[in-house]
């Protein structure tokens, strides 16, 4: 790397985190910050078929289980951090894991209408770099119930009516920024 900046004039070179480095035409090494979109391509499909399972897909470990509320009694499950609870009959056997995609559009629980995530994200002070690492998951029919670290989705949340539950977990390979609400900090690395 070092030859080629020795060499070449106005040609950068990528690092990590969007970062190019060259030399100018005054002989100066020059760092720049390089311009890109940072959506991310990808997707899985998981097929909730079994009671649980696993997946790895963008930096985090996704696990799920269904369970019956008839045995539990229809009590409430225990909430902990990286775990969310979703009626399994309303998300389905078949779910897709990707990141987020302009124009996607999300009904967090406790509004009455579906918000584009981009202003979800612009409203919550998530930086930009940040937003494009989330992972969301949708339904069969695209509709997404879960967006990472923001509230779950308001036509999959538990009910009075609720016969199985999803149990959705994930936890992250990497330290990344956390999303919380109007903060943003570092999360641990598991």
């Amino acid at each position: 790397m070092i030859e080629h900046l020795r060499r070449a004039i106005e040609q950068p070179i990528s690092l990590p985190q969007e970062i190019a480095v060259f030399r100018n035409r005054a002989g100066r090494i020059v760092q720049r910050r390089l311009v890109q979109s940072g959506f991310r391509a990808g997707e899985a499909i998981l097929e909730l078929n079994g009671s649980s399972g696993k997946t790895n897909f963008g930096g985090m470990q996704i696990c799920w289980k269904i369970t019956s509320t008839g045995h539990t009694g229809k009590r409430a499950p225990k909430f902990a951090a990286g775990v969310e609870y979703f009626d399994a009959d309303k998300v389905g056997s078949r779910v897709l894991v990707r990141h987020w995609r302009p124009g996607d559009r999300f009904q967090p629980i406790g509004l009455r209408a579906r918000v584009k995530l981009q202003d979800l994200f612009t409203n919550e002070k998530i930086p930009r770099l940040t937003r494009h690492q989330l992972v969301v998951a949708a339904t069969a029919s695209g509709d997404l119930f879960w967006v990472e670290g923001l509230r779950i989705a308001e036509r999959f949340k538990l009910d009075k009516q609720t016969l199985c539950r999803l149990k959705w977990q994930w936890l992250r390979g990497n330290p990344v920024l956390r999303v919380g609400t109007g903060r943003v900090s570092l999360s641990p690395t598991f």
